[in-house]
């Protein structure tokens, strides 16, 4: 019922119509309702007792999503998946997996330790996302599973060893920054080219001191509106990384806290 109607939304009268998401939450519960009452009509079970058509029921609902070409409006169709103790290759989730075009995973462990939301970027993929991105959102990107996939391997690697050496102290305080920044309560929303120039930034630190991230934040929503070439993409977060990255320490002188103004700023 609820499809229909977001197709009727996206239909339109044909040539006008709206772009729709559609979230099915979930289809665990529908697939367990499945069972039971297939089971009750005494249909042969498969694998794990689901009826043999359980693919075909999901696929048939999830692929009435699409592009019109009549009015060019969008259905969208988000299904969740619930992974008990966060197995990802049980029946349910990989056949999902099979008909979607890619799969956000949230990960039971980073939840708590406090990362919200707590995506497994690792285990994230999207077979589109690519495409409609430029190079500079690709080259990020990419750089962006780098570094989380060497924080983890270095956060690791802390727990066994108390001397670490100056690659592995960035690795940390770069991924640090990063879920960081990352961390997006509900009422918090960034556009795209303030999400992009606030990632840069943190990526562009080359050493483990601390940036405010908090203010970087609420800088970039200013800065952002700045933009209007790819040259101002690099000199905003040069700026940015200066006002908001710790001082180096200097022997007989505090660190100054990141966005603070120094002794030497007020002499000026």
């Amino acid at each position: 019922a609820a499809c229909a109607m977001a197709e009727n939304l996206w239909y339109g009268d044909g040539k006008t119509g709206q772009d729709v998401i559609i979230m099915y939450d979930d289809l665990s519960s529908h697939a367990e309702a499945y069972r039971q009452l297939s089971l009750l009509q005494e249909v042969d079970p498969g694998r794990d007792s689901y009826p043999g058509d359980i693919f075909y029921t999901h696929s048939s609902l999830l692929e009435r999503a699409g592009r019109l070409l009549s009015n060019d409006k969008t259905l969208t169709s988000l299904p969740v998946v619930l992974t008990p103790n966060d197995d990802i290759t049980a029946y349910l989730s990989t056949n999902i997996m099979s008909i979607t075009d890619g799969q956000i995973i949230f990960d039971l462990g980073y939840f708590r330790r406090g990362v919200r939301p707590a995506v497994n970027a690792g285990l994230s993929v999207s077979r589109v996302g690519g495409q409609a991105q430029t190079k500079r959102q690709k080259k990020l990107s990419s750089a962006l599973f780098k570094a989380l996939a060497k924080y983890h391997q270095a956060d690791e690697f802390s727990h066994f060893s108390s001397q670490l050496s100056k690659e592995t102290r960035l690795d940390l305080a770069r991924g640090k920054h990063l879920y960081q920044a990352l961390a997006q309560p509900p009422e918090e929303l960034f556009m795209l080219p303030e999400q992009q120039l606030m990632l840069e930034t943190i990526m562009k630190s080359d050493d483990d001191r601390t940036i405010d991230v908090k203010g970087l934040k609420a800088a970039t929503k200013v800065r952002a509106t700045e933009i209007k070439s790819e040259e101002d993409y690099d000199r905003i977060e040069a700026e940015l990384l200066e006002q908001f990255r710790a001082q180096p320490l200097v022997a007989g002188v505090s660190q100054a806290e990141p966005g603070t103004v120094t002794d030497k700023e007020k002499k000026s």
